[in-house]
């Protein structure tokens, strides 16, 4: 079921790592996905703007066609990226939150090699401070051919995640924000946005700041990342499947636990925004029992 990982592996590039390669003039493409208004205020020499790697959200993936329309979307995307096999693609936002390591877990799942996908370590803020140099001009790549060859076994859809929830050996780690987990609010967009309230049964629960530098700027440091698993004795011979809202908080903690060494992960991708719309599905809340 699980491809055979490097342990700890490291996912993240320096500012001035990528201003080597851009001056170098190396196969990178370098991909800005904040909104359209931030980008042109500003961005890194080169990069393309590509705002729905954050932004698409599906309600399901998780039949046939869901499936077909979420690759095909994004497909068309990175082609449009001027992506199609191998290039290095790089993603950053203003720091290092939810909306670039999206990026990188879509690709993966598109079954593109992680050794050439990186993210931004400390985003488009810590270039700046580095003094390097932006433009506002909107840079167009030369569309290219991406063919998604889809990663089946990292993604888990509902009916795979269904059948997980009862089996001990498989850790259903949800990294939501607390008043999500208890049941307080539907989504990151507002406690009503979603049709419901809750929690995965059996889930085991690890904040997703709890993943990140307090400045926003990185990934914590290895030693905190062990003691949050160690805290939830997660140790890396387990199996995790993560979910959050709509797989961007997911990816920002996948990045942080294959860099402590886990290799036995798979992410419920369309998470509590399909769950809680599917009419039966099992969930939990403590505030409305």
């Amino acid at each position: 079921m699980f491809e055979r990982v490097e342990k700890s592996k490291e996912f993240l590039i320096t500012v001035a790592a990528l201003r080597e390669r851009i001056a170098s003039a190396d196969e990178t493409v370098v991909i800005d996905v904040r909104s359209p208004e931030e980008y042109t205020q500003g961005h890194i020499p080169g990069a393309v703007n590509a705002p729905e790697i954050f932004t698409h959200l599906p309600d399901g993936i998780t039949t046939e066609q869901e499936k077909e329309d979420f690759n095909r979307f994004y497909e068309k995307l990175f082609s449009m990226c001027g992506v199609e096999s191998s290039e290095t693609v790089i993603f950053y936002e203003d720091k290092y939150t939810l909306l670039s390591p999206r990026g990188f877990v879509i690709l993966k799942y598109l079954g593109y090699d992680e050794d050439n996908i990186l993210v931004l370590e400390g985003g488009f803020e810590q270039w700046k401070r580095a003094g390097y140099a932006i433009e506002e001009n909107v840079n167009r790549n030369s569309e290219k051919q991406f063919l998604a060859r889809p990663l089946d076994h990292f993604f888990v859809d509902y009916h795979q995640m269904l059948e997980a929830l009862d089996d001990e050996s498989i850790v259903k780690l949800d990294v939501r924000d607390e008043d999500e987990w208890v049941g307080l609010s539907s989504s990151p967009y507002g406690r009503d946005f979603a049709p419901g309230k809750g929690r995965l049964p059996n889930a085991t629960w690890i904040e997703w700041y709890d993943f990140i530098s307090e400045d926003l700027l990185s990934r914590k440091n290895i030693e905190d990342l062990k003691l949050q698993m160690e805290k939830r004795s997660i140790t890396v011979d387990d199996e995790i499947i993560l979910y959050c809202f709509k797989g961007a908080r997911v990816s920002n903690s996948y990045i942080a636990l294959r860099k402590l060494g886990y290799e036995k992960i798979r992410i419920y991708f369309a998470g509590w925004n399909e769950w809680c719309r599917i009419p039966g599905a099992p969930s939990i809340n403590e505030f409305f029992s």
